[in-house]
C-alpha cells in the first residue's frame, strides 16, 4: 500500500510554470466541455442571483474552489477527475434557476 502513495505523492504541487499554465487552461476547458455556454451562464445566474448566505451555499462554493485548486495543483494527467465535485455543485446552481 505504501508503494502507491510514493508513486503519486511527488505529483502534488510539483508544478513548473509551464505545467501550471497548462493546468490553468484545462480548467475552463473542462467546464465548457461539460456544461457549454448555456449551462455555464445558467449556473452563474443560479450562483449570483439566487445566492443566499447559508451554510449550504458557502459549502458549495468552498467545494468548487478547493477541488478546482487541487485539480490545478496536482501534476497528473488525470487531475481533471478532481473536478467532479465542482461539477456537481455547479449542477446544483443550474437547478436553482
Amino acid at each position: 500500500m505504501a508503494g502507491f502513495r510514493k508513486l503519486y505523492q511527488r505529483l502534488l504541487l510539483d508544478l513548473t510554470l509551464h505545467r501550471f499554465g497548462n493546468a490553468f487552461r484545462l480548467l475552463p476547458h473542462c467546464y465548457f466541455s461539460n456544461f457549454d455556454i448555456a449551462g455555464l451562464s445558467t449556473g452563474l445566474i443560479g450562483l449570483i442571483v439566487f445566492f443566499r448566505p447559508s451554510r449550504l451555499n458557502y459549502s458549495l462554493l468552498w467545494i468548487v474552489v478547493v477541488s478546482s485548486g487541487f485539480a490545478i495543483g496536482y501534476a497528473s494527467s488525470d487531475a481533471f477527475l478532481y473536478l467532479i465535485p465542482a461539477f456537481l455543485c455547479f449542477a446544483i446552481w443550474i437547478g436553482m434557476v
